[in-house]
């Protein structure tokens, strides 16, 4: 990476700050960053996830993004948990599988793209869908905020088979639940935490 693209990486950084500060102003985020940053040989693309602690009347979850997706891609990712995440460090290597992926074949994550997990490292996930996030604004062609809305088995099933499309199954849930926050019981409702 060349000093130009490390200052572009550095102000998408600041810039996706920016507007964590404008949604979250009296919160210091939880945050992990990589031992060995990506442009000096680590295995992870992500410098950095930040975990944000919310409440949507009586839900309270996790809000986390991604630092790191800017350096390739227009966008950073999200995701909302409920109920909140015990050990994030699972969420994080699933962020960088993610990332490695993207980076990997240079395709980014669109809007209604869905994500069918071949890793098992997410709670058994069997995937995502890929929607906007409602919550951060993005900056025009700097960064957007994609989040990530975890599927049942039956719906990436679905979807692999063609039966259903990524923005029914999402609008769908939408109505209950505008944040599309991904509740764990819905997903995996004998799981016991």
């Amino acid at each position: 990476m060349n000093s130009d693209q490390s200052l572009d990486f550095e102000r998408k950084w600041e810039m996706t700050q920016e507007q964590l500060d404008l949604v979250y102003p009296d919160q210091q985020p939880m945050s992990w960053r990589t031992l060995i940053p990506y442009e000096f040989g680590g295995p992870d693309p992500l410098d950095r996830i930040s975990l944000y602690k919310c409440k949507d009347g009586d839900i309270e979850y996790d809000h986390m993004i991604t630092f790191g997706f800017t350096r390739k891609f227009d966008f950073e990712l999200t995701y909302r948990n409920s109920p909140p995440i015990e050990n994030p460090m699972v969420t994080i290597e699933n962020f960088n599988n993610l990332a490695r992926d993207a980076f990997g074949d240079g395709r980014p994550y669109k809007e209604y793209d869905w994500i069918k997990l071949r890793y098992n490292t997410f709670l058994d996930s069997p995937g995502f869908a890929v929607v906007k996030d409602t919550t951060v604004e993005g900056v025009k062609g700097v960064v957007e905020f994609r989040q990530l809305f975890e599927l049942t088995k039956e719906e990436i099933d679905s979807l692999v088979n063609g039966n259903r499309m990524c923005k029914e199954i999402v609008d769908e849930y939408r109505k209950a639940n505008p944040l599309l926050i991904s509740k764990v019981d819905r997903v995996h409702p004998n799981r016991r935490f």
